[in-house]
């Protein structure tokens, strides 16, 4: 049956018929292996490929402004509050205390008028059984607490700042809270004394921020990234100040991303399977050995640096990634190559002179066709436009085959527009591939 094959290519000489047949099996004979040997590679690589995955966090950055203040001030030096002086009588801190009991006198370093007397830092310790005159007025005084930090806070213009975190111990010597509002490098009246106020930066020591559902969220070297946003309204920080927020602009990057995770390489491996998984050429990923259409999960684009490629969907819990197994190309040029070898139609004669042996084989000889008008090869003085000419020329005077090589930017697209320029031009149809 071959041989028929064969002698039916050549009518007019079926004596060739077994001659092209052994010519054409000697011929396609390796590159028969070769699509063997593609074939065996392909699913052994695909059956080395496989790997584990994890979704990308899709992530979100948030502006936070603070809308309150984190402040310190320093603790006051002991003091004691008169608690018998009238609203209108003057006092003058140049005046010494008169502590009557131990026949001493003490400076008055500083006094300050408040609601409920007037409170004095005298410039020595006092006892509280010391008897005290005071600008020639018998003084009931009362000592401080010094654990008490301050309760209430005003501006030196008498307005109110509401305190949203209690102050508490920082140290030995100052307390920190926080105060609703914006509040620069200061002085304001803590209880009603004048204190010097050294304002935090709104995020310093925050780690968590929670929301007014109180999902909590972890704030990462000061930047607020989110998956979902939080609930409208502010978010209050562990420290006690309150923040607005807003997103920054658009997510890092939409979509399904899955980090490739890769098994530990063995000795004898020498590809990594998440860097096969990149190539541009995989188009789409298996969660099953075997092709299944369920199994199948398109990729729509991939980052090599990270190993992360974005597909269509996610695939499902636990499953793992193979590389696809497409024979079918290989297949296609398997079953071509093997009609050409045992059973090849008429039209296919050309196919099968390719077969012959070069030292026995009686091309036709081709006349180059003269071109009366280049289109795109017009300028002789360019380098190679002489070689470009002569292919074009003999291109046109070829009944089948005219094979042009060359390295890149040798001029290989020029001379074939200009090809198809004169093919059109003498009313032929043409169907150019790339």
């Amino acid at each position: 049956m071959k041989t028929l094959y064969f002698r039916s290519v050549f009518p007019a000489a079926p004596q060739l018929g077994p001659q092209l047949m052994r010519w054409a099996n000697t011929a396609l004979q390796p590159f028969e292996s070769f699509l063997g040997r593609a074939s065996d590679a392909a699913k052994e690589r695909q059956v080395r490929c496989r790997v584990s995955w994890e979704p990308v966090r899709n992530l979100s950055t948030l502006t936070l402004e603070a809308q309150d203040t984190r402040i310190r001030i320093l603790r006051p030096p002991p003091r004691w509050l008169v608690t018998n002086w009238d609203d209108g009588v003057a006092f003058d801190v140049e005046k010494p205390l008169m502590v009557v009991n131990r026949d001493a006198t003490v400076l008055v370093a500083r006094a300050e008028r408040s609601p409920r007397g007037v409170w004095i830092e005298p410039a020595q310790p006092l006892d509280a059984a010391d008897e005290i005159f005071w600008c020639g007025r018998r003084c009931v005084v009362a000592a401080a607490s010094d654990d008490e930090p301050p309760r209430s806070f005003n501006t030196l213009a008498g307005r109110d700042i509401p305190v949203r975190a209690a102050f508490v111990s920082e140290g030995d010597d100052a307390w920190m809270g926080v105060l609703e509002g914006t509040v620069a490098d200061s002085e304001l009246l803590a209880d009603g004394v004048r204190v010097g106020v050294t304002a935090v930066p709104g995020l310093e020591g925050v780690r968590r921020l929670f929301d007014a559902e109180g999902r909590v969220f972890e704030l990462t070297g000061g930047v607020l990234k989110v998956e979902d946003h939080p609930a409208e309204g502010l978010l209050r920080s562990d420290t006690g100040v309150r923040f607005a927020w807003r997103a920054a602009g658009t997510r890092d990057r939409g979509g399904r991303w899955v980090q490739l995770v890769a098994p530990k390489l063995r000795g004898d491996d020498f590809e990594d399977p998440c860097a096969a998984f990149c190539d541009e050429d995989v188009k789409e990923v298996w969660t099953e050995p075997k092709h299944r259409l369920d199994a199948v999960i398109k990729v729509r684009r991939v980052d090599r640096e990270r190993y992360q490629i974005l597909l269509e969907r996610l695939p499902p819990a636990g499953a793992t990634l193979h590389l696809p197994l497409n024979e079918r190309d290989l297949r296609l040029q398997k079953r071509a190559a093997r009609q050409l070898t045992h059973a090849p139609l008429p039209h296919h004669r050309s196919l099968l002179r390719l077969c012959e042996d070069p030292a026995q084989a009686r091309w036709p000889a081709v006349t180059p066709q003269p071109v009366a008008r280049w289109a795109c090869l017009t300028d002789e003085t360019l380098s190679g436009t002489e070689e470009q000419r002569a292919f074009v020329a003999m291109a046109l005077g070829s009944p089948d085959f005219a094979l042009l090589e060359g390295p890149p930017g040798s001029g290989k697209s020029t001379a074939i527009c200009e090809l198809v320029h004169q093919l059109v031009a003498s009313g032929q149809r043409v169907l150019l591939c790339a």
